[in-house]
């Protein structure tokens, strides 16, 4: 099993992927950035952090091809 997941514009670690969600004719991926946008504040040790990882849209009407190979690649595992 390949350790990566080839669309036309973008190849994936899938060690990477965190989280896919499948909605009716659109997979949204999330994956672990290596520089995510990162944003909050810290106070003396105490504070929020909002984490905003990248996430790759396939959309079944824009890109069939990659939505194929998504679908492929989650019934495989």
């Amino acid at each position: 099993m390949s350790h990566f997941l080839k669309l036309s514009n973008v190849l994936i670690n899938t060690r990477q992927i965190i989280m896919v969600n499948a909605f009716k004719g659109q997979y949204k991926i999330k994956i672990n950035a290596e520089y995510p946008d990162i944003n909050g504040f810290w106070i003396c040790g105490s504070g929020f952090m909002k984490y905003n990882g990248t996430q790759i849209v396939v959309d079944e009407k824009e890109d069939p091809k990659d939505y194929q190979i998504v679908t492929e690649w989650i019934q495989q595992q």
